[in-house]
């Protein structure tokens, strides 16, 4: 098993991201019960992205296929909570989200609610029938995600362009 990845001070979206734009930020991490270490930022409010940055585990690295084997239900069950926790216990206030798939599926469960004032669900990320591109279309039809799973997960940068690691 390789060395467990934390992501390093100094390093982040903060960093990378938020300060070149002469904007306050805040850069925290949370653990979750699983053992994911999730990258947090506060500017003010606070804003959980996941990217490069959230790719910490106190036992597992990225290149290990074990850790890339995760589920929706396992980011309802473990990474929305920790998030939310850490980022009310910070506030001492209940949170805004931004974000859908992940929020219903907690919200249905009634995990969370208490401890949210508001949410913003923006689109419904399941539903494809109404994109106009004939690309994404067929893509989503043919469930090519799932067609090319054989090569390993993809990371890319915070803009989506630029792959930073293939598999």
């Amino acid at each position: 098993m390789a060395a467990a990845l934390a992501p390093s001070v100094g390093d982040g979206v903060c960093a990378s991201m938020i300060e070149p734009q002469d904007y306050i930020c805040e850069e925290h991490t949370v653990t979750t019960e699983d053992g994911c270490i999730l990258s947090l930022q506060r500017i003010p409010a606070w804003y959980s992205l996941v990217s490069m940055y959230s790719r910490g585990h106190v036992s597992l690295s990225p290149d290990d296929s074990v850790y890339w084997d995760w589920t929706w239900d396992e980011l309802v069950t473990y990474d929305l909570p920790a998030t939310f926790q850490y980022a009310h216990g910070q506030a001492g206030q209940n949170l805004h989200h931004d974000g859908t798939l992940i929020a219903l599926a907690a919200f249905s469960k009634s995990q969370l609610v208490n401890s949210l004032r508001s949410a913003a669900l923006p689109c419904p990320i399941a539903y494809v029938g109404q994109m106009s591109s004939p690309l994404a279309r067929n893509a989503a039809k043919d469930f090519l995600a799932e067609a090319l799973h054989w090569l390993g997960p993809q990371h890319t940068d915070n803009a989506g362009d630029k792959i930073i690691c293939f598999h």
